[in-house]
């Protein structure tokens, strides 16, 4: 039987800050979430600009969430705060992942649902999140906790293979 948040009755995840034990599980989710996104829509490019999880780790400002069923890390996000001129305090969430067995029972939406409390918490009047193109799963996480497109960026490369194709009308 699923709940209404896609989770299965009876089993919640434990949503904490991660520490030093749970780096190499975190790193591994993280590099296996890395290798999905080579060759996807945006993905290199996502990959070119965001450092491994590992490096974010070490910095003060970026908060790790971990997910945990039955004892074992099976997801993580990352977010930091912001202020912005003309919106106040802003918790951007970096990234999130869930690995594979332990996705549709809930995960995702609770390592969310910690987000955003605790960017209330912070003073936060803001979140905000990324989806790569055609990343229907993420969208729909971030959909279903509330968080939806404000603003949609499209590049275009202007040296290499890409400048060859013609735009569409």
């Amino acid at each position: 039987m699923t709940d209404r948040s896609g989770g299965i009755s009876g089993i919640e995840p434990i949503i904490r800050l991660a520490d030093r034990n749970d780096l190499s599980a975190v790193c591994e989710m993280d590099q296996r979430g890395r290798s999905k996104l080579v060759g996807a829509r945006g993905g290199d490019a996502w990959i070119a600009e965001h450092p491994p999880i590992e490096v974010l780790m070490e910095e003060s400002t970026i908060r790790v969430l971990v997910a945990e069923l039955s004892g074992v890390v099976v997801g993580f996000s990352s977010s930091f705060d912001e202020d912005v001129q003309d919106r106040g305090r802003v918790c951007r969430i970096e990234r999130i992942y869930v690995d594979d067995e332990a996705r549709e029972i809930g995960c995702g939406d609770a390592l969310l649902a910690a987000e955003i409390s605790r960017a209330l918490e912070r003073g936060c009047g803001v979140i905000e999140a990324q989806a790569l193109p055609g990343d229907r799963d993420t969208k729909n996480l971030y959909e279903r906790g509330g968080i939806t497109a404000r603003l949609i960026t499209v590049s275009k490369r202007l040296s290499g293979p890409s400048i060859e194709a013609p735009a569409s009308r």
